[in-house]
């Protein structure tokens, strides 16, 4: 069976067409040289997906004619949340790439007492471009439910919103909890995890954190880096709860 690419829409198609702008349209187009004719899949937020097939190509964009609705990915039966401290770089996309891969539903990243990054100075601009992310972790990986990514927020804010998941998980060195041991004890329907930024936690929020309700686990006897804790740990509650 061909392989077909897959590209998002911002608007569930109308009457039977879908219309391709912006990065989607110009991917289409210019990068894979699409033509008329082509089949494409789609999807959308809300998580439906098609098969469609290239009607007409101008400067603006490209209208497909839907062919048929596809049966959706199943959700994952474990709402999963990643909460991750702010940090430089390229860990924030490559924590918002895995995760999409790996089912998380929501992310909410924090700014904490050692972020060496503070909170975007446009943060709208800053939000829609982590969205941009989840959108081509989910054209790539074959999911059609998209993520939810929240803007920044102070770290007691985070622990608040936390209390919506019946289960909280926090990353730390030297503690006596292992990760697998957690998960397999409690029946869950929601996980929060919470990873520290680079410089790790700060011992007052470790407290604030534990009085909150967070399991404070042990990923080993090594500090891993912040990308690298919430890979390890969105991996095995994927694997332990069928995501």
């Amino acid at each position: 069976m061909m392989h077909m690419h897959r590209f998002f829409l911002e608007q569930t198609p109308s009457q039977g067409l879908a219309f391709l702008s912006g990065d989607e349209f110009h991917h289409l187009r210019h990068v894979l040289r699409a033509e008329i004719g082509s089949e494409v899949v789609l999807f959308d937020a809300a998580g439906h997906e098609f098969t469609g097939r290239v009607e007409t190509l101008s400067k603006r964009g490209a209208v497909v004619r839907i062919v048929r609705e596809n049966t959706p990915d199943p959700p994952c039966p474990l709402r999963i949340t990643l909460a991750w401290g702010l940090c430089k770089g390229k860990a924030a996309d490559w924590m918002l790439q895995k995760g999409t891969e790996l089912g998380v539903a929501r992310f909410q990243p924090f700014v904490s007492a050692r972020s060496n990054v503070r909170v975007p100075a446009k943060p709208e601009e800053q939000r829609l471009k982590w969205r941009r992310t989840t959108i081509e972790a989910a054209k790539q990986c074959g999911r059609s439910r998209l993520p939810e990514v929240e803007d920044a927020v102070p770290f007691p804010i985070m622990l608040e919103r936390a209390q919506d998941s019946m289960t909280r998980l926090m990353p730390h060195p030297g503690s006596p909890a292992r990760l697998k041991d957690v998960l397999r004890k409690d029946r869950l329907d929601s996980v929060w995890v919470a990873v520290g930024p680079e410089g790790g936690w700060d011992p007052e929020e470790v407290v604030e954190a534990r009085t909150a309700g967070f399991i404070l686990v042990s990923l080993g006897p090594w500090t891993l880096r912040s990308e690298t804790a919430a890979l390890a740990v969105l991996s095995v509650v994927a694997s332990e709860k069928a995501c």
